[in-house]
């Protein structure tokens, strides 16, 4: 499992849906069920029912929702934690890019 993953699933909630969410993302909708697809299979349950265009949280999905947003968002606060101490001329920079490989974050 990774952080982009749970960043997707969320997305796909938030918006209501894969295209929705492939959209905000832009991703297309084949690569966000992808990976709700591996991310389901890694954890070994559903988390979304889908049924003719439409879909909605299974009782796994709906406890597993509110611990992957609890995650992103601890997630999301250590990295503007560890960029605000970020001091400028130091030279000790590393990278400007998201913090783990793969997953962007929205922490600015």
């Amino acid at each position: 499992m990774e952080l982009g993953q749970l960043r997707i699933f969320l997305a796909v909630i938030d918006h209501g849906g894969f295209r929705r969410a492939a959209a905000r993302l832009y991703l297309s909708q084949p690569a966000v069920s992808r990976h709700i697809a591996d991310l389901e299979r890694s954890l070994g349950v559903g988390l979304f029912h889908r049924e003719k265009g439409r879909v909605w949280l299974t009782a796994a999905g709906e406890r597993f929702a509110q611990r992957a947003q609890r995650i992103v968002d601890q997630c999301d606060d250590a990295v503007r934690e560890a960029r605000a101490e970020r001091q400028p001329g130091r030279g000790d920079r590393v990278a400007d890019g998201p913090v783990l490989a793969g997953l962007a974050t929205t922490a600015e």
